[in-house]
């Protein structure tokens, strides 16, 4: 079966090969999830359930509910990321919930064989993968 070559893999080489290797080689990853990490998930969440019709509100709430129960920081930090989360996404449906928006897809994975463009063979170790987001 083929590796799966994400767009954090594929930049996580270009930032320092010794960095991907013990990411992807080894497998040994951060003890702690990052902040901006965190923070672009819960913001993904929200966009993906309004894409799906979820009344606002309900997405705030789980937003500050799922922050309330995290573990990191104090709870005063997760208080105000939870809030900036849901100000952003208010703000982005606030901005665009006039306009005739058609969703393709959120938060959908795909898989697609990595082709060399230079022989059009496809490669036995690697597979492109990645979300549409």
């Amino acid at each position: 079966m083929a590796e799966l070559l994400t767009h954090t893999r594929r930049q996580t080489f270009r930032d320092c090969a010794y960095k991907h290797f013990i990411r992807y080689e080894l497998g040994i990853g951060p003890a702690e999830e990052r902040d901006f990490r965190r923070f672009g998930k819960a913001i993904h969440y929200c966009l993906d359930h309004m894409a799906h019709g979820r009344h606002f509100d309900d997405i705030a709430s789980a937003i500050r509910l799922s922050y309330a129960e995290q573990s990191w920081g104090d709870e005063h930090a997760r208080g105000v990321e939870a809030e900036m989360v849901v100000a952003l996404a208010y703000g982005y449906q606030w901005r665009w919930q006039t306009d005739p928006l058609e969703y393709v897809a959120s938060e959908t994975g795909f898989r697609a064989p990595m082709v060399n463009p230079d022989t059009r063979r496809t490669s036995r170790t690697f597979e492109d993968a990645g979300l549409i987001d």
